[in-house]
Formats: structure tokens, sequence, C-alpha cells
């Protein structure tokens, strides 16, 4: 099974690795349409459509029509199952209420055995080399109001765990809980972070919106693959002085042109850190554009799908071990090949009036 992932890896790789394909002058008829680029791979096969019989060129019309009425079936079962999701959401409420009470402290519930199976010992050997490990937990008091550190071990044992900074850390301790809210006017949900009060932001929550287009492109309609986020909104952090985890300010030395005197002076950087989630880039998802925002929005949009179909639903199951997701682990394979040139900003993307999508009151809260 092993060798069997590496293979397919190595397949998907050389077929994004698409880019580096021969001229067109090498393109033959035997030419495997997989290995070309994106743009030329769509002239090609239109082309090769083109050299075929008027009777066989009449039944792929055919065919488009209905593949065409099957999309439109396809968005009423899409409609569904996006309303299943916000009725699912809203009857949860009541677990999502009772794990945020236990999580913060402001309720202590009864003792009470599982009504699941309890997993098997670890091996002895492991069993003490992680108590070991952990010893640092056994300083935590019995009578504990709450559970410490939760949603950290949570994005520890996922993909968010690499947007998590040290610096981070600290301010993180103090969330105590993610929820979902689902838009009324239009097809959105948002992603709200709960805050205890803490000394880092005076804000008691973060929220990150996502818009989500749920109908069928008439420009495109074959693209249809059911509601796609198109662009999101975060929130601005207020945060307390000093202390902004999003930028670093450094000292540097500067000799005065005039008199040669030395003097510092203090520059900001942006740095890296798991709160730039709530920054995001201002500009709306366009198909097949690959550069460097569109690239970080997808995955952004990634990341966002995560939280709302697995973590925030089954979070204790990430803080427990019974759900461990092994794809976090880099394969020695892997290589990253970066493109190190600077493109205009303006090429990137289309700027996108965000003033009138949705309001916060057209977001209906979970709980």
């Amino acid at each position: 099974m092993g060798n069997l992932i590496k293979f397919i890896r190595k397949i998907f790789k050389k077929n994004y690795s698409a880019k580096q394909t021969p001229d067109i002058d090498e393109i033959s008829g035997e030419f495997e349409p997989a290995y070309v680029e994106t743009k030329l791979r769509r002239q090609y096969l239109q082309t090769m459509v083109d050299s075929l019989p008027i009777s066989v060129q009449s039944k792929l019309v055919i065919m488009k029509n209905l593949q065409l009425e099957q999309l439109c079936v396809d968005k009423k079962f899409y409609d569904v199952v996006f309303e299943m999701e916000i009725d699912l959401n809203a009857s949860s409420g009541e677990m999502y209420r009772k794990r945020r009470a236990i999580i913060e402290g402001t309720w202590q519930p009864p003792d009470t055995m599982p009504n699941y199976k309890v997993p098997d010992p670890l091996e002895p050997n492991a069993a003490a080399h992680f108590r070991e490990t952990l010893a640092k937990f056994k300083s935590v008091p019995p009578q504990t109001k709450g559970i410490p550190d939760f949603w950290i071990t949570v994005f520890r044992n996922t993909c968010i765990a690499e947007m998590v900074q040290e610096q981070d850390v600290p301010a993180l301790r103090f969330l105590v809980d993610i929820s979902i809210h689902y838009g009324k006017k239009k097809p959105s949900f948002m992603l709200k972070f709960h805050f205890a009060k803490n000394h880092f932001f005076k804000d008691s929550a973060l929220t990150k919106t996502y818009f989500l287009k749920t109908g069928i492109d008439n420009r495109d309609p074959f693209s249809f693959e059911g509601p796609q986020i198109t662009h999101c909104r975060g929130c601005e952090i207020n945060w307390e002085p000093t202390m902004n985890l999003t930028t670093e300010v450094c000292e540097k030395k500067q000799r005065h042109r005039g008199d040669g005197d030395k003097r510092i002076i203090y520059e900001t950087y942006l740095s890296d850190s798991f709160f730039n989630f709530f920054n995001p880039p201002l500009m709306k998802m366009h198909k097949d554009d690959d550069s460097e925002k569109h690239k970080i929005l997808r995955a952004d949009f990634k990341i966002a799908q995560y939280l709302r179909t697995r973590i925030i639903p089954k979070a204790v199951l990430y803080f427990t071990g019974d759900i461990v997701e092994a794809n976090f682990v880099r394969d020695e394979d892997d290589t990253t090949d970066e493109d190190s040139d600077d493109e205009d900003e303006n090429d990137y993307y289309e700027e996108y009036d965000f003033s009138d999508p949705t309001d916060e009151s057209s977001v209906e809260p979970s709980m």
C-alpha cells in the first residue's frame, strides 16, 4: 500500500508539473493530453473534436445537452444537502453549548461511564515513555475548572498546527469555543472564535465569513461541482498596546547622511501568526488562477471547510486521539518548488466590493 501511495503521488506530481511540456510542434496525435498544460490541453481537445465528422460532433452536442440537464438535477441535490447542513448545525446547538460550558468551566458535569469502547492499553514501554514526557500534566489540580489547553491540543493534532506560531500559544490558551453561523440572505457561513477575557486583544470573539456560489455559471456551466467558496471576509483585531502578534518591531541602526551620527530607528514588519487568518486578501476567486495570492486563498478555503465539517463538530475526538489523520506527516520524497519571480500585485487579482454581500445581521447564530 505504501508503494502504491508513493506511485500515485509521483503520478500527480508529474501531472502538476505539466507546465514543463514540450513545444506545440512536438505534440502529435498520440500525445497524452494529461501531460499538457491546462489551457493548451483544452485547446488540443477542442481541436480534436472539431476534426471529427459532423455526425460525431452532433452526438457530442446531444451528450453535452444531457449533461447540462443533469447539472440542474445535481444543483437541486446540493441545495438540499446545504439546507440539511444548516438544520443539522441548529440541531447540534445543545451539544455545542454543553461542550463550551465544560471547556471553559462554567458547568461541572457529573461523573459518568463511557457508552463507547475504551481504547486498548498501550504497549508498556511506550506508555512509560509518554507518561514521563507528559509529566507536566500531573501538575493540573484535580479540581481544575474546565479543560486546560483544549483547542491548542486539538489544533496540534490537525493541519491547523502549521498555522500556530510559538508566540500565538499564550493567546490561543484563551480560546474557549469555535461556532458556526449560517447566512440568512445569501449563502455563507461564519466561523466565530470565542475568547475568554485576555490581555492580548479587547475582542470577545474574532470572525471569518465565507461567501458561497450555489448557482450554475452560464459562462462555464460544466465547471459546476456544488456550492463553492468565492471570497471571504475577516475582522479587525483590537490589539492591546504592544501585544499585536501579527507584527514585529525591530531596531535598526542608521547613519545620518548630513552629520554622520548614528541613530536607532524602529521598523515594523509583518510576522507569521495564526491571527493572520482573520486578515485574508480582499479578492474574488478566479478559476485557473495560479498566482500566489490565489494559492493562499485556496488553502484558506480548504482550512475553512476542514474546520466547518470536521474539527468543530468532532473537536473532542481530536483532543483524545480518537481521530488521528496521517496526512500531516511529510514524505521524505516530497519537495516543494517555490517561484521566486515577483509579479505586479495588480496582476494577482481583481478587486472586489465587499460592502454588500451580507451584513452581520444576516448571519444566523448556531447557538
